[in-house]
């Protein structure tokens, strides 16, 4: 019998940075090419690596029409060669995807069905398993709750995001506003979350792939809380605070968003300037 998802043809691509990636890639891309939902293409970008990863890519390519693969003209570091990749995609829908994790083989399909149920999701996410260098479980992260993209604010959306890029997917049609990524965003997974909201999100409450921790990541996770003196805590508090006035003053000109997305971020500006001043009076 068929696999139901793979017959809902709905073209989807896989976008894959990657930068000396030697050590961990094949695990990830045999997880993407063992995918009960057939239909995807995978597009990478390499930054450049220094190791075998070009070589590896080239094997893969020549084994799967799926796969294809180009290397960057220069070094574009983390969010500038999500931006490239994400460029060269030409799926309906576009998967976040990183080079070090795996995936579980349902994942593409699962996404697919929400797509499919609800033409008015824009993006769905789905949980995660922490891991060690050798991809053993070590924990969660259960800040993806179902209520985080609903129940959240715009402004907090400011701040960052707790959901990774990489356990995200959404459908290309808003590739226009989400390319280019605005520099004061920070990094690539807060800026696309706060360009599709409010548009409709998914949450798919299962594990569906590894979130691989091994002392060179772009992004971690760390166990244990890092303690801080009260001092140190009020310089990272001003810092996040002048982060978080400078990408509301960036977005509220940023023609990317809606009119009135724009104005909104422009009075949210405003008002913590005010209430800034009057706090240090």
């Amino acid at each position: 019998m068929k696999n139901p998802a793979s017959q809902y043809g709905i073209f989807v691509s896989i976008a894959m940075p990657t930068f000396n990636s030697e050590k961990y890639i094949r695990q990830q891309v045999d997880s993407l090419l063992n995918q009960t939902y057939r239909n995807f293409e995978l597009v990478i970008s390499d930054d450049l690596s220094k190791d075998t990863t070009p070589q590896i890519l080239d094997k893969y390519v020549k084994h799967d029409s799926r796969v294809r693969w180009s290397s960057n003209p220069h070094p574009n570091g983390c969010a500038g060669n999500f931006e490239r990749v994400m460029g060269h995609c030409k799926g309906e829908i576009i998967f976040l995807c990183d080079s070090d994790d795996t995936w579980d083989p349902k994942k593409l399909e699962l996404h697919m069905n929400e797509y499919r149920k609800d033409k008015k999701v824009a993006w769905v996410y789905n949980r995660s398993v922490l891991t060690d260098i050798h991809n053993n479980p070590i924990g969660y992260i259960e800040d993806s709750s179902p209520n985080y993209y609903t129940k959240r604010t715009l402004l907090e959306n400011t701040w960052g995001s707790c959901i990774g890029g990489a356990h995200m997917s959404f459908r290309a049609k808003y590739m226009n506003r989400v390319l280019p990524f605005d520099k004061a965003a920070g990094a690539h997974d807060p800026w696309i979350q706060v360009v599709l909201y409010p548009r409709k999100a998914v949450f798919i409450d299962k594990v569906l792939q590894t979130y691989r921790q091994h002392g060179n990541n772009d992004t971690g996770w760390s166990k244990e809380p890092i303690k801080i003196s009260d001092e140190e805590y009020k310089k990272k508090e001003g810092v996040a605070i002048a982060n978080n006035l400078a990408r509301l003053k960036t977005y509220s000109k940023n023609k990317q968003f809606e009119l009135w997305k724009r104005i909104l971020f422009f009075m949210l500006y405003r008002l913590k300037i005010i209430r800034r001043t009057i706090k240090s009076n």
